[in-house]
């Protein structure tokens, strides 16, 4: 039976969506992210795309375009082929990147529309790759609150008229993140693009913070000692390779969950960047489905949560 045509128009206003071919990452590091994030900034020249916002995550891309000139289909035949070619030429790798067809929905009303920004904005932190809004990467939500410099091609006139003011969008975020503000009749959150890596038992639960900083940091790498059989050393300052990659990974994940600690304190602990050890949590929790030795050592430590979250 042959596919639908995709619904599009002049002026539409999309929701579009694609993920990896099973389930896989489709960004691997921040070199990917930036080649994708510039190829996105060339539709408004190349296609007269506007973009309004977009959302990078580890297994699966939102994005938030109009097309004046109703030629989505266009724009994303160059936007997704093109990156999955200079994927495929870099790595010497053959074989799909993505799932096949992108999704996209049209959205006409104006507070579904809203809503949708809050939505793929919120997605770094639903899915546990950060804490915080303000440490997530390669979404337009730093952009908007003007903790980084807009790129010229993100138009955010329209997004802010709807919401009124840079605060009431802060409180817009606020609210739909504590479960005040409810998302508008009929939307449709999209499950099926969730971060794989965390639907086999997601984070850890909470453990209760007694003592200084300094002793549940050491308390967290004890546990981490126990359940990796690793050194403190080894754990903090492992050299670049397979098992000191595993082990940092690890590393950065459990000290985010299980100590609370900011991303800037795990960043100055590993002797990293902050925007690293977002990365490095990504990688983790998405290793875990392919890494048997990861995926046990996260069981372990999950347990460990789950004993003291008890007593």
């Amino acid at each position: 039976m042959p596919r639908p045509p995709r619904l599009d128009y002049e002026d539409a206003r999309h929701h579009v969506m694609n993920r990896g071919a099973r389930h896989a990452p489709i960004f691997f590091d921040h070199e990917c992210c930036g080649l994708f994030h510039g190829l996105l900034g060339e539709l408004p020249e190349r296609y007269n795309v506007v973009i309004h916002g977009y959302a990078l995550m580890p297994n699966h891309v939102h994005l938030l375009l109009q097309t004046p000139n109703a030629n989505l289909s266009r724009a994303m035949q160059f936007l997704f082929g093109s990156y999955a070619r200079e994927l495929n030429r870099t790595h010497e790798w053959d074989g799909p990147l993505f799932k096949g067809r992108f999704e996209s929905k049209v959205v006409e009303n104006e507070e579904y529309w809203r809503h949708l920004l809050a939505y793929i904005h919120l997605n770094p932190v639903k899915a546990g790759l950060v804490a915080r809004l303000e440490e997530a990467d390669w979404t337009s939500h730093a952009a908007y609150v003007g903790l980084e410099r807009a790129p010229e091609w993100l138009y955010q006139d329209e997004m802010l008229d709807l919401y009124g003011t840079y605060e009431a969008y802060r409180d817009y975020l606020q609210g739909v993140q504590r479960g005040r503000l409810q998302a508008p009749d009929g939307f449709e959150q999209v499950v099926t693009f969730g971060h794989r890596g965390l639907r086999r038992g997601g984070k850890p639960r909470a453990i209760e913070q007694t003592g200084s900083s300094e002793d549940r940091f050491v308390d967290a790498m004890k546990e981490l000692q126990s359940a990796t059989g690793l050194s403190s050393e080894d754990l903090l300052n492992a050299p670049r390779g397979r098992t000191g990659n595993r082990a940092r990974w690890v590393t950065a994940w459990w000290l985010r969950w299980r100590d609370r600690m900011s991303g800037q304190e795990v960043a100055r602990r590993l002797n990293v960047s902050r925007s690293r050890i977002s990365q490095m949590v990504a990688h983790a929790t998405r290793g875990e489905e392919l890494d048997d030795r990861l995926a046990t050592w996260m069981m372990r430590l999950r347990a460990t949560a789950a004993k003291n979250a008890k007593s």
